[in-house]
Formats: structure tokens, C-alpha cells, sequence
């Protein structure tokens, strides 16, 4: 262990992942000095399995809407770093952007062109990046000491953000969870988001593989809470797919904390109640495989099982299991199955509009740390790069 160095830091920065890299890029472009600091072999190591290997960094549609959290403080965090303060910071690396459907991806498709960017941008900066760093322990004096299996640190400024997801995974002992309690914080229960979901109310089993075009809605403690539309996925296990990821948010935290929860499916979402008791009279009546044509193969065949032992000449009562299919929710997948997550540090001990502690000056949290997560489409990584920023441009 070496004795504590000369320098004192204006902002020391504990992870290299999107958000940290991002607010220290942020703070040394505003003459500040930083140091950033690294547990992995290299930085941005989580960004290269983002948008399948290809990094959705972030989206045309970009509002306040599509996140769960303090809506004030997100919506500020994003009217300060926008879609097109993205592209141009993307841009000033050396990133080309490519839009489909309203999705940003680097031209080249690679999520690596992104990580290699970053790094390159850091190197050319007068950052001091020191990777494979483990932090021992952090104290506040009149400025923050970070001890290190590199050494002693003192930095003006302290952004955490080192992800939540994996340190809920790995365990306590290899979390900054005691780092960030010993300052006074709490963080809020963590729980898998844009996962699927452990289901019964079906064989699941029998129809493991299949995926519908349907549309699904979440409802909690009889509540009709939200609903969505898309590929839905058919595992042995239960649901999963992009519809159940956009719910996933919310109703892992319904059963986190002991509610009831169930998905509703519309097996057929292009056709309204009327119309659908039309077609399936119409097919009952003509056909021995009424469902082959609407349905995939599997789920084809369960139904027409199920429509055998039903009272054929009631086509609302068929429609209702077509289309109001209730689905009973177990449980949320384990995290290690999760993209994100919701949770973190609670939202109370923050600033009023700012990512700094309430309880210690110059302490600040970034990117998953905070309780906030976004629906699939490049929000998570848009949260990341503007929290990064914020902070970056908030230190002193």
C-alpha cells in the first residue's frame, strides 16, 4: 500500500461503465481533474451484450414516460442530455449513428465500436484510468479517501456507479453496498427487470418454443395496471419476450412486495371481440382444425383440445380463452436472467433535482445505482449516458 499522494482529484470516479465513463469524459472536457477507477481487466465491459451484441444507445422517443422512478428527477436529468445531445457527444468519439424504427445503433452495428470509442476518448484525455482496482475503503475528512490495492486516493468529488445488477448478483462482499451504507445510504429491495417471469395456468411445457404476436396486460391485486403488444414468448417455464419485458418492471415489484399479480393474453390482438366470435363460429363449423391457420402449430393444438371439452355452441366462451387467456404469475426469473433492474439507492437521500447525496457533499450516484430503469429500447443506456453527464457537469 502506497502513502497518500500529492494530488487531490476533482472528481474520482468508482466504475468504468457507461455512466462513469460518461461523467468522466463530461468532467474533463470542463478542465477538471479525474480519476477513474475500474474493478474489471477494461472498461465497459456490460455495454458489448447490449442490443444483442450490436448497443441500441438510444431511442428517437425519449421522455420521462418510458422509465420507472422519481419522474421529476428523470425528467431533468433528460431535458439536460437528449437524444440529440447523445448523437452529438456519440458523434464527437468517432460514433456514426444508423436509425431503424426510432432505435440509434452505431453504423458499424458492433457494440464493441462503442466500448473502443470510450476507450480511445479516455486515453487521448488527460483521465488517469487505473483498471483491475478494488476498493478497500472510502472515508470522508474535507475531501473523500479512497483506499485501493493500488493505493491511497483524495478526490473533491465521489460519483459511484457501479452498476446494480451484477453487485446484487455477486454478493455483498464483492458489492460497494457496505462503502455506500457506511454513508448513511439505503437501498431499495432489488428486483429483476426486463426479465421473464416464472407462470402456471398453462402446459407450459407442451408449448415451450412457440412464439405469438399477442398482446398482454398486467394486472395487480385486481387492478388493471398497464398493457402491451408484441412477440410473445413461450418458455417452459412460464412468459417471456419484449411485451413481458416492457411489463416486467412493474410487476416484479408487485410481487416484491407480496402482491398478486397475472398477465391477461389476447391470443388475437388484430381481431376486436365481435369479429372474433364470427371468425371461430365460422371455423368451428368448417373445419376439424378450426385454429390452424390463426395460431402457431402447439398452441393450435392445445386450444382445439381445450375447445373439445367446451360447450362448442357458446363461441363467447371460446373467445374468452383466446383472448382473455389469464395467465397466474409464480415469480420474477432470478437476476442472473435479468437485463437490469429495479431498485437502488433510495431516491429520498438524493438532492432535490440533483445526483448527489442529501447526507454527504460531493458524493454522487450515476446509471443503475439509481433507482431508475427503463423499457427496452436503448433507455437503460441513454439513463446511463445522462446521469453520467449530469454529474459530470455538476461538480465544483
Amino acid at each position: 500500500m502506497s502513502t497518500r499522494m500529492d494530488n487531490c482529484y476533482d472528481l474520482i470516479v468508482i466504475g468504468a461503465g457507461a455512466s462513469g465513463c460518461m461523467a468522466a469524459l463530461t468532467a474533463v472536457r470542463r478542465g477538471k481533474s479525474v480519476l477513474l477507477l475500474e474493478k474489471n481487466d477494461s472498461i465497459c465491459k456490460k455495454i458489448l451484450a447490449t442490443g444483442n451484441g450490436r448497443c441500441n444507445f438510444t431511442n428517437q422517443k425519449m421522455d420521462k414516460s418510458y422509465y420507472h422512478g422519481n419522474a421529476d428527477r428523470i425528467a431533468t436529468v433528460l431535458n439536460r442530455f437528449g437524444v440529440q445531445s447523445a448523437l452529438d457527444f456519440f458523434h464527437s468519439i468517432g460514433i456514426s449513428p444508423i436509425e431503424r424504427d426510432g432505435y440509434y445503433y452505431p453504423m458499424s452495428n458492433q457494440a464493441k465500436s462503442v466500448v473502443t470509442a470510450f476507450e480511445q476518448a479516455i486515453l487521448q484525455s488527460s483521465i488517469r484510468l487505473i483498471c483491475s482496482c478494488k476498493i478497500v475503503s472510502m472515508e470522508k475528512h474535507q475531501n473523500y479517501l479512497i483506499s485501493t490495492n493500488h493505493g491511497l486516493f483524495e478526490g473533491r468529488n465521489v460519483l459511484i456507479a457501479t452498476g446494480l445488477l451484477n453487485s446484487a448478483m455477486k454478493g455483498i462482499e464483492e458489492s460497494l453496498f457496505p462503502v455506500i451504507k457506511g454513508f448513511g445510504h439505503h437501498i431499495k429491495k432489488i428486483v429483476p427487470a426486463l426479465c421473464g417471469f416464472y407462470c402456471h395456468s398453462m402446459d407450459f411445457k407442451k408449448i415451450a418454443g412457440v412464439r405469438v404476436h399477442a398482446g398482454i396486460t398486467l394486472w395487480v391485486d385486481g387492478k388493471k395496471v398497464a398493457n402491451e403488444e408484441g412477440e410473445l414468448q413461450i418458455c417452459d417455464y412460464g412468459l417471456s419476450g419484449i411485451p413481458v419485458f416492457q411489463l416486467s418492471a412493474l410487476a416484479g415489484r408487485a410481487l416484491a412486495e407480496r402482491k398478486t399479480a397475472s398477465f391477461v393474453i389476447d391470443f388475437l390482438p388484430d381481431f376486436e371481440a365481435d369479429e372474433a366470435v364470427k371468425e371461430l363460429s365460422f371455423r368451428l363449423n368448417h373445419f376439424k382444425k378450426p385454429m390452424n391457420g390463426l395460431l402457431p402449430d402447439k398452441l393450435a393444438d392445445l386450444f382445439e383440445k381445450e375447445f373439445q371439452m367446451m360447450d362448442q355452441n357458446n363461441p363467447d366462451l371460446l373467445i374468452k380463452r383466446l383472448k382473455e387467456k389469464q395467465i397466474a404469475i409464480e415469480n420474477y426469473r432470478e437476476l442472473r436472467y435479468a437485463q437490469t433492474c429495479s431498485g437502488g439507492i433510495e431516491d429520498s437521500e438524493l438532492k432535490e433535482n440533483s445526483l448527489e447525496s442529501a447526507l454527504s457533499d460531493g458524493l454522487y450516484f450515476g446509471g443503475e445505482l439509481l433507482d431508475v430503469d427503463g423499457i427496452c429500447g436503448g433507455y437503460n443506456l441513454h439513463w446511463a449516458w445522462a446521469s453520467g453527464y449530469a454529474v459530470g457537469s455538476d461538480i465544483v
